[in-house]
């Protein structure tokens, strides 16, 4: 009979610690569970905003060929004068760099100053 009662004590005491293990492992699935929806919540989320991103992609070529943006645009803002920067030509840009060269102070520096902008204003060479 008392091995009976020990065998019957240990079998309760397994019992008790599986039943613990079980606990934490079903509060385990929970929190993952929790996170998994939260996870496909998010991809199919992002899988919409792909989908309308590739739904617009047609949309905009067709855009950028009527502001001619698209293959020709180049050319065209090169024919407008907008390539890439402001036009300018190639004199002025020579001067400008000679004036950043010099090292002047008070009224020639305010000389070469007023001068580039008389320039600028007058676009004169």
């Amino acid at each position: 009979v008392n091995v009976f009662l020990l065998e019957n004590r240990r079998i309760k005491e397994q019992l008790d610690a599986v039943d613990e293990k079980l606990l934490i492992a079903s509060d385990d699935l929970e929190e993952t569970t929790s996170k998994y929806e939260g996870i496909k919540e998010e991809y199919e989320r992002i899988e919409q905003e792909i989908e309308q991103l590739d739904e617009a992609i047609p949309l905009l070529r067709k855009a950028e060929r009527r502001s001619a943006l698209g293959h020709y645009g180049k050319w065209q803002k090169t024919r407008r004068g907008l390539y890439d920067a402001v036009s300018v030509r190639k004199d002025r840009v020579f001067d400008a760099i000679r004036y950043y060269d010099q090292i002047v102070r008070g009224r020639k520096l305010a000389g070469l100053r007023l001068h580039v902008i008389w320039k600028t204003l007058t676009h004169q060479s």
